[in-house]
């Protein structure tokens, strides 16, 4: 009998290789990977450890991934706009936008954990305040660094973005489930020489680049952003647009380069497309429509909003096993995220469903689209690790981050 570091055994898991939840099936944890996934009877007969957790009226998942947000900045000049409508004399440019972007990257915390989020992808201003946040938290961090060329909160041109953004790298490129991107936007666009330094680092350190559209772009000005990006070696597989139209250029760039597509909505016949949708994952584009960060929730919305003809069944296949696997290709090279599978991160979560011997071929039966059912994740493991345990937070103090923000709160 092997000693291993955990078993977790649950009522129902949903692996990579089946369409179906399977029932009756035990996860074998060694140190941040799945070891093995077997029969419940065959673990405990198999391997000796401390640590086995029964799960008897849970399902495993596999963490979920979020490949794009800027919703901790939308948070952060939610707390301030708060503030200032509070005091009406208060200067927005006064305000240490520092400080509340570390309220605001605690909150983020608290939420994605909470819906069941283990791998996070955060563009904003103040990049290291994220870094050191989500670390302390456990979360995997994909974190943007931002080059703006006009002023604002975080620097005063793009140089300055540049040079701070090669210090943050230089500080945290040993970090702990963390790593970095070059992000850049179509409407503050950089100046061509810029964009070869930032050419000459990317490849040269092997971090990928995403772009970020916010407008309505003609083909003809679609081929115009990107050619030079071409030119300059930056569009294969580890590139990532944002919000861009599938026009037949951006199309004909997945195909002949790889590149990853991530949009805030999807049309059922891209869903269905079992081709083109291969390159293609969601984000959550707006945090007043989707307070609590759940990619579920932003999953059922865009539903309703298309009318499908797609079934609840499918759906969730494709949430599962398309748009997770798609999301984790922008987040990790070595393929290791968004699977429960052998030599995969072990970053689980758990859910409840009502007690019952069976769940009628499909995960929907747990309601995972009802918006008025809350906090459904029960147990959240990233590399591991039991960060959220039976809906309480192991790594962040929220009481206490609540108490402070009251006490700013209450000064001003």
């Amino acid at each position: 009998m092997a000693n291993i570091d955990q078993i977790i055994s649950p009522k129902w898991m949903l692996t990579s290789s089946r369409d179906k939840p399977q029932k009756d099936l035990s996860i074998v944890i060694s140190g941040n990977k799945i070891h093995e996934i077997l029969s419940s009877d065959d673990a405990v007969r198999k391997y000796k450890t401390e640590k086995h957790l029964k799960l008897p009226n849970q399902i495993l998942l596999p963490g979920l991934i979020n490949p794009y947000s800027e919703l901790s900045q939308q948070l952060t000049e939610q707390i301030i706009s708060h503030y200032i409508q509070k005091d009406s004399s208060s200067d927005r440019k006064k305000f240490p936008y520092n400080q509340y972007s570390d309220f605001a990257a605690k909150l983020s915390a608290i939420k994605l954990i909470k819906a069941g989020i283990t791998s996070y992808t955060n563009v904003s201003y103040y990049p290291n305040i994220f870094i050191d946040v989500f670390s302390q938290v456990g979360i995997r961090l994909f974190c943007g660094l931002p080059m703006y060329c006009n002023k604002n909160p975080w620097s005063n041109n793009e140089e300055d973005s540049f040079k701070k953004n090669l210090a943050i790298y230089d500080k945290y490129k040993s970090h702990p489930n963390t790593q970095m991107f070059f992000c850049l936007f179509e409407n503050d666009p950089i100046s061509q020489s810029m964009l070869k330094k930032i050419a000459n680092v990317a490849n040269e350190l092997e971090l990928s680049v995403m772009l970020v559209n916010d407008s309505i772009l003609s083909l003809e000005k679609t081929q115009n952003i990107f050619e030079p990006l071409i030119e300059l070696n930056l569009i294969n597989k580890n590139f990532t647009c944002i919000n861009f139209p599938l026009n037949s250029y951006i199309l004909n760039l997945v195909e002949e380069y790889g590149i990853n597509i991530i949009l805030p909505d999807l049309q059922e016949k891209i869903l269905t497309d079992k081709v083109r949708r291969n390159n293609i994952s969601l984000f959550i584009e707006k945090y007043s429509t989707n307070m609590d960060m759940n990619l579920m929730r932003n999953i059922e919305q865009i539903y309703l909003r298309n009318e499908y003809n797609l079934t609840m069944p499918e759906i969730s296949n494709i949430l599962f096993k398309i748009i997770n696997k798609n999301a984790a290709k922008v987040l990790s090279r070595e393929n290791n995220l968004g699977e429960l599978e052998i030599n995969k991160n072990a970053d689980i979560i758990s859910i409840s469903f009502a007690r019952s011997d069976s769940i009628k071929g499909d995960i929907m039966n747990l309601n995972f689209f009802d918006s008025y059912q809350h906090n459904m994740i029960d147990n959240v493991w990233i590399a591991g690790k039991h960060i959220y345990k039976n809906r309480k937070l192991v790594t962040i103090n929220e009481h206490i981050l609540y108490d402070e923000i009251d006490y700013i709160n209450g000064s001003i």
